[in-house]
């Protein structure tokens, strides 16, 4: 069966003897090629090509399929080219997120130098407390920060998890230290509870201290009364 436009003649004669030991011994193959039309254009095709035993009144044969897959390749090629497209978008999001990044942290920096500077002054009570809240703060937009480039490190495969020890009550207060006043200013009741956790102990603690920024903002954002409560469970 040969498609609209396509030679009788379109499978080469050298081409057909270098295949058909090959097509006896497996059955049938299928493969794709370019063959010419009638009007001298090249088009893609695939050949299927059935190996017949033939009988007692009829020889063995051959018996070929041709189809035109144009459209199939013209889809294919679009796909990649979109598939290319997507890439390149992706690599130039990556690549503006890391340099925000860069350029947010250097400002973000010297605020939080001058925040520790301020603290080694003599302040009164109530300026000292602010002064903690603008470091805290500070801090917790610098780890929103490297979310944005864990998240480019992700995308791109590149992110590894750190190990160390680190104290576990230092990161509870932590994250209470930021959430507790959102939570007091809905009338919320707040508690960090360590249980029985041991106090030190080794893995990634700027994604646990992230995760749990996470979950706690997001508690103190959708509960409308009653309290809060982060704590630590031992579990073996």
């Amino acid at each position: 069966r040969w498609p609209d436009g396509l030679q009788e003649d379109a499978l080469p004669r050298e081409a057909f003897g270098q295949i058909k030991q090959r097509i006896r011994e497996l059955g049938h193959i299928q493969f794709e090629t370019e063959q010419v039309a009638k009007d001298g254009a090249r088009r893609p095709v695939e050949m299927t090509i059935f190996y017949h035993h033939g009988n007692g009144s009829e020889a063995p044969h051959l018996i070929a399929f041709m189809s035109d897959i144009r459209r199939r390749k013209q889809a294919e090629t679009e796909l990649l080219h979109a598939k290319s497209e997507a890439e390149a978008a992706n690599a130039a999001k990556s690549e503006f997120l890391a340099n925000m990044s860069h350029e947010i942290r250097t400002p973000l920096n010297a605020i939080l130098g001058l925040t520790y500077l301020l603290r080694q002054e003599a302040l009164q009570l109530a300026q000292k407390n602010r002064v903690e809240k603008i470091d805290v703060a500070g801090r917790h937009l610098l780890s929103l920060i490297n979310d944005i480039l864990d998240l480019s490190k992700i995308e791109a495969g590149k992110l590894v998890l750190e190990n160390g020890n680190f104290h576990l009550s230092a990161v509870l207060d932590n994250v209470g230290s930021i959430v507790r006043d959102s939570a007091v200013d809905k009338g919320l009741s707040f508690a960090i509870d360590p249980d029985g956790v041991p106090v030190w102990l080794w893995g990634d603690v700027t994604r646990l201290r992230q995760s749990l920024l996470n979950l706690a903002g997001n508690t103190v954002k959708f509960t409308q009364c009653g309290g809060i409560r982060i704590g630590a469970r031992l579990i073996s």
